[in-house]
C-alpha cells in the first residue's frame, strides 16, 4: 500500500474554489479508481490556534492524501483522462508554479483500534 501526499495552495481568496475543485471534482473521480483505497483533504492548523500548541505557520492551503494498493494503479489513475480532466479544476485554483508538491510514501505498518 502507498500514499500520495499532495499539498496545495490556494491562489489569494481562492480556498473555497480549490476546496471544491478537491471535494467536488477529484476525491469522487479518485474514488472510482480501481486500487483506490481513500482519502483525506487536511486543512493545517493557522494563526493564533497553531501558536497555542506550538506549531509553526504552515506554507499550504489543503494537503490531500490519498490511500492506493500499489503505485501501479495510482499511476495508471494519474495518466487517465478523468485525471486530466479534474485535475485542471485543481490547477486552476492553485498558485502557478509553486503551488502543488507530491510526496509518496510506502506504508511500512498500520495501527487500529482492536
Amino acid at each position: 500500500m502507498i500514499t500520495l501526499n499532495m499539498r496545495l495552495t490556494a491562489k489569494p481568496g481562492g480556498e473555497a474554489e480549490l476546496a471544491s475543485a478537491i471535494r467536488d471534482r477529484w476525491m469522487k473521480a479518485m474514488a472510482q479508481q480501481p486500487g483506490f483505497i481513500r482519502g483525506v483533504m487536511l486543512k493545517p492548523y493557522e494563526g493564533e490556534t497553531a501558536a497555542k500548541v506550538g506549531l509553526p505557520e504552515q506554507d499550504f492551503t489543503f494537503e490531500v492524501v490519498s490511500f492506493w494498493e500499489s503505485e501501479e494503479q495510482r499511476a495508471a489513475w494519474a495518466g487517465s483522462a478523468i485525471h486530466a480532466e479534474v485535475i485542471a479544476y485543481v490547477n486552476d485554483a492553485i498558485l502557478p508554479e509553486t503551488g502543488k508538491k507530491a510526496v509518496m510514501f510506502t506504508i511500512e505498518d498500520n495501527w487500529e483500534p482492536s
